[in-house]
């Protein structure tokens, strides 16, 4: 490790490329810049910004940026402890990340997003609780995890009017109205990377648990390493308007995270989601974590017993 950081050291002080500047924001002041977005203000086409470890509460905004690399210090050590060790907290006060208005080849290398509330698009709506972006042509966010944020649409990101590639990232645990994973809205369009996959799982919404897909016109091809099932159906990959997702997704997936199960549930506040719930005696706790679990079968439909109690989003785990 202190051979990693003596070379890290030695890159930071010496490399020039063309014109562009190398940034280094850490907590302690011994950086370029102490936050974020004050990095993100500052630097210029082709510049690099390195984030130091640490929680940064922001809601960091993109627009009228380009061709930039915005990474934590896995970029250069290739050592994933840092995605964990360098996290954006948005506070519940906005998007971890926006973009909006014409960036260009941005990219989000080796970072943690996490407790993003969305930004307002339109005088009602809030869109992208970790990511919202809006109005580009390609963000890349590679090597992520999007983890824990809420919005009305999309609780993992939001694309709008936009482009993004996704690349070796995790989308997982997030809350939405509709799409608690990934939103497709207008003309949004994810590529998602078939070598360094990424993986989606267990996000929670009304609508399309972890995708939905709202006249986006086009057809999504959905390549993951991990999605919250092997098969998915319109539960958890929607299309607006189109109960057969099948017309406008593809998917192309290694591994189910669980499996449904084929079984009546039961359901208590005194209840534990690490139970069977198959009777009222070893019940879940949380009736969206039921709604996940039991598998839909037209010939032998299925019910979820709930019993009396008061049932909190306090309670997702």
């Amino acid at each position: 490790m202190k051979k990693q950081l003596f070379l890290l050291m030695l890159v930071l002080g010496s490399i020039t490329i063309l014109s562009a500047r190398i940034w280094t924001v850490k907590q302690d002041g011994t950086g370029d810049f102490t936050t974020i977005q004050a990095a993100v203000n500052g630097c210029s086409a082709y510049d690099y910004i390195y984030v130091f470890p640490g929680v940064y509460y922001e809601n960091v905004d993109l627009s009228g940026k380009h061709d930039i690399l915005l990474t934590s210090l896995e970029y250069l050590t290739h050592d994933p402890a840092y995605r964990d060790s360098t996290i954006i907290d948005g506070n519940r006060t906005g998007s971890c990340i926006k973009a909006d208005s014409n960036e260009q080849n941005f990219t989000l290398y080796g970072f943690t997003l996490r407790n993003g509330s969305g930004t307002l698009i339109g005088s009602k709506t809030i869109f992208g609780g970790g990511i919202c972006i809006r109005n580009i042509i390609n963000l890349n966010v590679t090597n992520c995890l999007i983890t824990n944020n809420i919005a009305h649409y999309g609780g993992g990101l939001s694309v709008y009017y936009g482009q993004l590639h996704l690349t070796n990232t995790v989308i997982h645990n997030n809350y939405a109205m509709v799409g608690g994973g990934i939103c497709f809205a207008i003309q949004g369009q994810v590529i998602f990377d078939s070598v360094q996959r990424c993986s989606i799982y267990e996000n929670y919404a009304g609508v399309g648990n972890d995708l939905q897909a709202a006249q986006a016109e086009i057809n999504i091809n959905v390549i993951l390493n991990r999605f919250t099932v092997l098969n998915p159906t319109p539960y958890y990959a929607r299309y607006q308007n189109s109960p057969n997702q099948s017309n406008y997704f593809t998917f192309d997936i290694l591994q189910g995270v669980r499996e449904e199960v084929n079984h009546d549930l039961y359901v208590s506040p005194s209840g534990d989601d690490s139970n069977t719930g198959f009777s009222a005696a070893e019940p879940l706790k949380t009736i969206a974590w039921a709604l996940h679990k039991i598998a839909s079968d037209s010939l032998n439909p299925k019910t979820v017993f709930v019993a009396p109690g008061t049932y909190s989003t306090d309670d997702r785990q």
